[in-house]
């Protein structure tokens, strides 16, 4: 079951994305249950690929029911490295250049993409589907969208999950 968020060229609250994330023109965001199998697949990769608990971002792309691209948050350097540089709730959403690992070429979106293409996968009209995230960075939504993926699939109900900026944990 899915549930879909029409694309637009400026930021909407109704998307439910932070105020300034940007879903670029004819990208569409929809959100995925835990039933369907693509988003069973970017949750086992997390979880198979965490460091701790807080990091279980992962990204899945699909082009005709086949996985062609995962990706991590970090592209192993928080595994390899055991820490994170930003953590910490005052640093949620921002501040990503302070660490490798969170650095926007690094988030799993644009590992997974990168994985495919080094691959040769053509990326048109595939889809990404994304597990740990209740929203996507600008710098992701537009090479989501310049590479061709048609469907951003983020779990359905995942801000209450995911969303950390009222927590404290450090």
């Amino acid at each position: 079951m899915c549930d879909s968020i029409p694309s637009m060229s400026t930021s909407k609250n109704s998307v439910g994305f932070p105020d300034g994330v940007t879903v670029p023109e004819g990208l569409e965001v929809r959100r995925a249950s835990m039933d369907d199998p693509l988003m069973q697949a970017a949750f086992r990769f997390a979880q198979e690929n965490r460091f701790e608990d807080m990091t279980v971002t992962s990204s899945v792309i699909a082009k005709n029911g086949e996985i062609i691209g995962q990706g991590i948050n970090g592209d192993g350097w928080h595994q390899e490295n055991r820490r994170c540089e930003r953590t910490g709730v005052e640093n949620i959403g921002k501040r990503y250049e302070d660490c490798p690992g969170c650095h926007p070429d690094n988030h799993s979106e644009r590992v997974a993409i990168r994985q495919a293409l080094v691959a040769g996968h053509d990326l048109k009209d595939s889809e990404i589907y994304m597990y740990g995230h209740w929203w996507s960075c600008e710098p992701c939504m537009l090479a989501t969208s310049d590479v061709g993926i048609k469907t951003v699939y983020i779990l359905k109900d995942s801000k209450p999950i995911f969303d950390r900026s009222n927590t404290k944990q450090n």
